[in-house]
């Protein structure tokens, strides 16, 4: 029974006198204790608003530094650091970390939120900016347009039922964009395969959960070893995460076969593969890019539309005139509005620029890492050194 504790010591004895070498001069942030860092202070949830106390706290200088059980991290407070690192920089500051459990462990390296700045990537970023440029993006006005006007129908039936029907019109949408899928009964295979990943990948990635992150030297235990039940819940969950993407790339597949694919995302990458890559290798390219539409359009999304609604409930009168605006455009034609008419609403897009401002549906955006040693007003931070942005209120 010591041997798990006499190994777990080494190991934690090990990261310290690793996280002793090669000091830099950090951002301002909380110091923690040696060893656990803020482990004890760190939230569970909510971290972002954590985050932007301690940038108050500790210079209001636009960026904090602290570590977690010997991981350093730097967290962006202000927007203009953000848009000169994250942006002017981004050659620098576009990395991804790797994490050893939603990383390593579950084999996402070929994940868009987790792979490195490489070939791959650049790909997937074409991939994307081909369906989601501001010209290509109007192919999807139709969709979008048709599912408003479905989730409009649904929530005056049964209005208490509100969060149900954003849910189903965000998954409709997602679905219909990325894979041509009809979305035609509440209960749908695919979109319970997608919002289970959500789940799965939320908990994968939560800072602070997985000792394994922090103690990187953990992955080489054996599965059998107590205390690793951790790399047999990595295995399942990455299968399962796998599965999500395979099953509807799949079907996507299957219609172009019989000759009743209907034009998404996926059916059009597949019809346009580069001569100078492999089928096999164009064909996973798309699979991977895909699967990430869902997990990056669905929840956010649902997020910002129950804020508006959230919003306009505690603020009637931007809520009336808002709606006065609406009524002025298309009132007298006796129509709904369309994505064309936003031009003509000023008011209601400042309405909506407030909404996402006030509450952004990922407020701590996405860990990027340094690709090379960073140095800005006076701190440093060395290769491969996580950060991330964050907003809070």
């Amino acid at each position: 029974m010591a041997s798990p504790l006499i190994v777990a010591v080494v190991v934690l004895v090990v990261a310290y006198l690793v996280s002793l070498r090669n000091r830099h001069k950090y951002p301002p942030g909380p110091k923690g204790l040696p060893v656990l860092g803020v482990a004890k202070e760190h939230p569970k949830t909510e971290f972002w608003k954590t985050y932007a106390e301690w940038g108050r706290k500790y210079g209001n200088i636009g960026f904090i530094s602290f570590h977690v059980l010997g991981r350093r991290m730097v967290v962006i407070n202000s927007a203009a650091v953000a848009e000169d690192l994250l942006g002017k920089r981004s050659l620098i500051y576009s990395d991804r970390p790797f994490p050893p459990m939603a990383g390593q462990l579950m084999k996402r390296e070929k994940s868009m939120f987790y792979i490195s700045y490489n070939e791959r990537f650049k790909t997937y970023r074409k991939f994307m900016h081909s369906s989601f440029n501001p010209n290509a993006s109007q192919l999807h006005w139709p969709i979008l347009q048709k599912q408003a006007r479905i989730m409009v129908a649904n929530i005056s039936k049964t209005p208490q039922n509100l969060v149900e029907h954003l849910r189903r019109n965000a998954a409709a949408t997602t679905m219909k964009i990325a894979y041509g899928y009809t979305i035609d009964k509440d209960r749908d295979h695919f979109v319970a395969l997608a919002e289970e990943g959500m789940r799965v990948g939320s908990l994968a990635g939560a800072p602070g959960k997985w000792l394994v992150d922090s103690i990187p030297a953990l992955k080489y235990l054996p599965d059998w070893f107590p205390g690793a039940g951790f790399k047999r819940q990595a295995k399942a969950w990455s299968d399962q995460l796998y599965t999500q993407s395979l099953e509807p790339h799949d079907w996507v597949k299957a219609q172009m076969a019989a000759g009743t694919a209907e034009p998404s995302f996926t059916s059009r990458l597949l019809e346009s593969r580069d001569p100078h890559v492999s089928e096999a290798e164009h064909d996973d390219l798309v699979l991977w890019t895909g699967g990430a539409i869902y997990a990056a359009g669905a929840d956010t999304t649902v997020s910002s539309v129950k804020t508006f609604y959230f919003l306009m409930m505690l603020h009637p009168d931007v809520q009336k005139r808002a709606q006065a605006e609406v009524d002025s455009i298309v009132a007298k034609e006796g129509r709904l509005p369309t994505i064309q008419d936003r031009p003509s609403m000023p008011y209601l897009d400042a309405v909506l620029q407030e909404v996402l401002r006030w509450a952004p549906p990922s407020p701590i955006g996405v860990f990027h890492c340094t690709s090379q040693t960073m140095n800005t007003t006076a701190t440093s931070s060395p290769q491969r050194r996580p950060s991330s942005r964050t907003s809070g209120r």
